[in-house]
């Protein structure tokens, strides 16, 4: 990771403050520091990416742990079925 403006490690701090400052200029709401990180990967699985890929991007050694930042619901879910019996028909 990058140091901080002040050549130091960040602290978990400072980390989050400079995350909100940046979402406020950005006029983005307020989300968790993570919260883009979820929202990539469940975009990822949404447009259809399988698994290795979005776990490789996403920098994750186990894909349990890709699975946690995912958000499924049961569009998903159906969309996943339809595409199976597509596949299989």
């Amino acid at each position: 990771m990058a140091p901080s403006s002040k050549g130091t490690p960040w602290t978990e701090g400072g980390l989050r403050h400079a995350f909100e400052r940046a979402l406020a200029r950005a006029q983005v709401p307020a989300t968790r520091l993570h919260g883009p990180r979820h929202f990539f990967i469940t975009e990822c699985f949404k447009g259809g990416a399988s698994a290795p890929p979005v776990q490789q991007l996403a920098g994750h050694l186990h894909l349990s742990v890709t699975q946690r930042y995912a958000h499924t619901n049961d569009n998903l879910k159906k969309e996943a079925v339809q595409i199976f019996t597509r596949r299989s028909a």
